[in-house]
């Protein structure tokens, strides 16, 4: 009687314990994105139709809805990007760029293209013309202390 008494209190921290490590397990699992290209670079001719697609990747293992849009920036001399308005900048493309998409919805390990379409007024400035095409994840994140929505850009 014993025996069994102990044996059942065996199984029951065996179950517990398996349960706990169950629910450590159940931590989301972290976001990792990737896009490529990262930085896009191309001669564009005025009053001509450009397009091409950007590659954004879920590296994780979770499922991951992302929002996609356009903004400006501008790179400091400390080589830190600031991301502004689209169309805010003198140097902006994002009035002549649209997305094929604006919300994606990317199982663990996938990837999705997003075309990128520019129509380049014929009065557009003879320069260098900027834009960012964000991929940012609507799933907040914290490590305790700072709460933020992962997120990549191909400039």
């Amino acid at each position: 009687m014993r025996r069994i008494a102990s044996i059942l209190t065996l199984a029951m921290l065996v179950l517990a314990a398996g349960s706990s490590s169950a629910a450590l397990g159940a931590k989301a699992a972290p976001i990792s994105l990737g896009v490529a290209p990262s930085k896009l670079q191309t001669t564009l001719i005025p009053g001509q139709l450009y397009k091409t697609d950007v590659d954004i990747y879920n590296k994780g293992g979770s499922a991951v809805t992302l929002d996609v849009y356009l903004q400006d920036y501008t790179i400091s001399s400390a080589s830190a990007v600031e991301f502004l308005k689209p169309g805010s900048l003198p140097e902006s493309a994002a009035p002549w760029a649209t997305l094929g998409a604006t919300v994606l919805h990317l199982p663990g390990h996938s990837h999705h293209q997003v075309q990128l379409s520019m129509t380049v007024p014929r009065d557009a400035a003879i320069g260098t013309h900027t834009l960012a095409v964000v991929f940012r994840s609507r799933q907040l994140k914290s490590d305790g202390n700072v709460r933020y929505q992962p997120a990549v850009a191909s400039l």
